[in-house]
């Protein structure tokens, strides 16, 4: 069994590579911050979803940050969650209301993400699986809005093929239709999404590099194009550079 404690800022965490590894949730060294104890076995039987990409750091990093104003006393759903990294987070250290885990992959995956949750103490999540496109939302999902409409949707690592991104479009305005209607207030929630750029691997693909800027994924200006055809307002947020080279950049949007 390996295990890496990693800490950023005054936020620190524990992955565990082992499947059935336990750890326990510890104050950082400063007693100011509790971890946040996540098991992320890999892609073996889970798929991507099954390890913590650095999207997922940056955009938890945006909401430790933001928190007073995205996360506290608010309802959440996260998309294409995995390990549910995300969603725990705002739950356990963002204080959010509650928190809908979401994600289309499998049926090991999705218990990884309930275990997760399980093993930090959290009990105001649910996680449902979430295939994209226009119609994929459960009933028992919808029930599950009903009593906690979203006032924050946020997703990670979701828009890296663009095979996907108009399906995943056409999810967050069924999920914002569904909120319109469950909200007693007529502002929309918000919607932050986290996009790794991987250069070389768009340029392995096929797609060449992007001509907007230096170290931008072309998937990134496509995902943007296909938000803006599907009547969405975009603006970068956040962008964090990983790398000295700037070619492991991660981007946040947010989508109105």
């Amino acid at each position: 069994t390996r295990r890496r404690r990693r800490t950023r800022g005054s936020v620190a965490y524990r992955v565990v590579r082992a499947k059935k590894a336990s750890s326990s949730s510890n104050a950082d060294a400063n007693n100011e911050t509790s971890v946040v104890s996540i098991d992320a076995p890999g892609w073996r039987g889970y798929g991507t979803g099954g390890r913590i990409w650095s999207s997922s750091k940056v955009l938890r990093e945006f909401l430790k940050e933001n928190g007073d104003a995205f996360v506290l006393d608010k309802n959440v759903v996260e998309l294409g969650c995995g390990t549910g990294v995300v969603g725990i987070y705002a739950a356990k250290r963002g204080q959010a209301r509650s928190v809908l885990l979401t994600d289309g992959g499998s049926d090991a995956l999705l218990k990884l993400a309930e275990e997760n949750a399980s093993k930090n103490g959290v009990e105001n999540i649910s996680v449902h699986k979430l295939e994209w496109g226009v119609g994929k939302v459960s009933p028992t999902l919808r029930d599950c809005m009903k009593t906690n409409p979203p006032d924050l949707i946020v997703g990670s690592d979701c828009t890296y093929e663009r095979k996907s991104h108009a399906a995943l479009c056409d999810t967050i305005i069924e999920l914002l239709g569904l909120a319109r209607i469950e909200r007693s207030t007529s502002t929309p929630p918000r919607v932050l999404l986290a996009h790794q750029h991987r250069t070389f691997a768009s340029l392995l693909g096929g797609y060449g590099f992007s001509s907007d800027a230096f170290g931008v994924d072309p998937n990134y200006v496509s995902f943007l194009r296909t938000c803006r055809d599907k009547g969405f307002r975009v603006e970068e947020v956040k962008k964090e550079k990983l790398a000295w080279h700037g070619l492991r950049n991660v981007s946040i949007v947010e989508l109105t």
